[in-house]
């Protein structure tokens, strides 16, 4: 389905005081690996979420595909 204004859904901009959650939908992270970011996103004046399972490691990757599925699935909504 092309998308169109009838079929397309525009959130409202993010505001200051917003919270943006970082999960890892696809290979793992450490803590290291997302300080940058952390800092960049509480600079910008949003507030910052960090998913419960965000440092799970299953080889190279957070978890497993059905659990990673459910992640972002749970941050959409």
């Amino acid at each position: 389905m092309p998308i169109n204004k009838i079929n397309s859904l525009n959130p409202p901009f993010l505001k200051k005081g917003d919270v943006i959650e970082i999960i890892a939908s696809s290979k793992f992270v450490n803590k290291h690996d997302i300080n940058l970011a952390i800092e960049s996103i509480k600079a910008a004046g949003f507030n910052v979420k960090l998913n419960n399972s965000l440092f799970n490691k299953l080889d190279v990757f957070s978890g497993t595909i059905q659990h990673r599925i459910a992640v972002l699935q749970e941050a959409i909504d």
